[in-house]
C-alpha cells in the first residue's frame, strides 16, 4: 500500500478511539436538544449555529461528535475532527484498500 495513489472511491476501514466523544443525538447530552432544528437544517443560520457549537465543543476537547443525521432522519453520524485542537488524534487505516468501481 505504500506510495499507492489513493483512489477517492477506495473502501477502507478506520479504527477510531471512541473517547472523548459527545453524543448530541442523546437527549441526556446536557449540551443541546437533539431535536433542535439547526442540527439538521440547511439554512445559513442553521450552518452558523452548528459551526459555533462545533467550535465550542472542539475547544472543550471533544474531537468526536455523534450528531443527528440531516440526510437520514432518525439516524446518526460520527464526526471526527483531525485538525486544530483535535490534532492529537491519529487515524490508522486497517486492512487492504478495495477499489470501488
Amino acid at each position: 500500500m505504500a506510495n499507492r495513489p489513493h483512489n477517492p472511491r477506495d473502501l477502507v476501514s478506520v479504527e477510531v478511539d471512541p473517547d472523548p466523544v459527545i453524543d448530541l443525538a442523546d437527549p441526556n447530552n446536557g449540551i443541546v436538544d437533539p431535536n433542535a432544528t439547526f442540527l439538521t437544517g440547511a439554512t445559513p443560520e442553521d450552518y452558523e449555529k452548528c459551526h459555533a457549537l462545533a467550535d465550542d465543543l472542539r475547544v472543550a476537547g471533544f474531537v468526536r461528535l455523534i450528531v443527528p443525521s440531516a440526510a437520514a432522519r432518525g439516524e446518526k453520524n460520527l464526526v471526527i475532527y483531525i485538525d486544530g485542537p483535535a490534532a492529537q488524534i491519529a487515524l490508522d487505516e486497517g486492512g487492504e484498500r478495495i477499489p470501488i468501481k
